[in-house]
C-alpha cells in the first residue's frame, strides 16, 4: 500500500519535472501553441494537486501570445546572448556567484548525477548545470524511484528519494528561486513569468515533500508499519 502510493506520487512528480525541463531546454515548436496547450493540459491532469493551479496558469498564459513572440522571448530570456539583450542564462554556476558557464558548480552537479546512478541527463544541452538538465535529472530520478517501488525494491526507492532530497537542497534551492525571480521580472509575456512561478513553487515544495516522505517511511520501519493511537494500533500509510 505504501509503496503503491509513493509510486503514484513519484510518477506525478516526474511528469511535472519533465514538462518544466522541456520548456527550459526546447524552444516552442512550429507545430504551434495548440500542441503545447494539450501537453500542459495533460500535465495539469496528472500533476501533484498542489501544482495543478500553477500549471493551469501556464496554460492560460498561452491565450494572448503568438508563437513568434514566444520563440523570441525564449531566445532572449534563456539564450544568454548578452547582458544588454536578456538576463544571464540559466546555469547554476552563473547564478551562484561564479559568473561563468562550466564552473565548479558544474562539476558538483555532475558528481551528484553520478552518485545517484545517472550519467549526463541531457548531454546535448551542454554543461550539466543548465536548469533544464537539473530538472530532467529530477524527473528521471523520480521515475526510477517509481519503478523501484513497483518492483518492491524499497532500498533502491529510498536511496533515490534521498538523492533527490539532497540534490534539491544542495543545488536547486541554492539558486533556482532567485533565478525564477529574475525570469519573472524580465519576461515580457505572461507565459515565461508563469513558468518562473511554477518552477519556483515546484522546487520549493518538492524538497519539503521528499523530506516528509523519508521521515514517514523511517517512522513506519521503526514501528513495524503501525502506529499506536488512543490505545489502538492503526495502519499508517502515505
Amino acid at each position: 500500500m505504501r509503496g503503491k502510493a509513493l509510486a503514484e506520487v513519484a510518477e506525478a512528480r516526474s511528469r511535472t519535472y519533465w514538462l518544466l525541463s522541456e520548456l527550459f531546454l526546447t524552444a516552442p515548436e512550429h507545430a504551434g501553441l495548440e500542441a503545447l496547450a494539450v501537453q500542459l493540459m495533460a500535465c495539469e491532469a496528472g500533476a501533484e494537486e498542489r501544482w495543478t493551479g500553477l500549471v493551469a496558469d501556464l496554460r492560460h498564459a498561452l491565450d494572448d501570445v503568438s508563437l513568434d513572440d514566444l520563440r523570441r522571448e525564449y531566445t532572449r530570456l534563456l539564450g544568454g546572448i548578452g547582458p544588454h539583450y536578456g538576463p544571464p542564462p540559466p546555469y547554476e554556476s552563473v547564478h551562484r556567484g561564479e559568473h561563468q558557464v562550466a564552473g565548479e558548480a558544474t562539476a558538483r552537479v555532475g558528481r551528484a548525477y553520478a552518485a545517484a546512478g545517472f550519467g549526463a541527463a541531457h548531454a546535448e544541452s551542454g554543461p550539466p548545470d543548465h536548469l533544464g538538465v537539473e530538472l530532467r535529472f529530477m524527473s528521471l530520478a523520480a521515475i526510477a524511484e517509481r519503478d523501484a517501488w513497483a518492483a518492491g525494491d524499497e532500498g533502491r526507492a529510498l536511496e533515490l528519494l534521498a538523492h533527490q532530497a539532497e540534490f534539491a537542497r544542495d543545488h536547486l534551492l541554492a539558486w533556482v528561486p532567485g533565478y525564477c525571480a529574475v525570469l519573472r521580472e524580465a519576461s515580457r509575456v505572461p507565459f515565461y513569468a508563469a513558468l518562473g512561478a511554477l518552477t519556483e513553487r515546484v522546487v520549493t515544495d518538492d524538497r519539503v515533500l521528499l523530506i516528509e516522505f523519508l521521515a514517514r517511511v523511517a517512522d513506519e520501519r521503526s514501528t513495524g508499519g503501525t502506529r499506536r493511537t488512543g490505545g489502538k494500533t492503526s495502519e499508517h500509510t502515505i
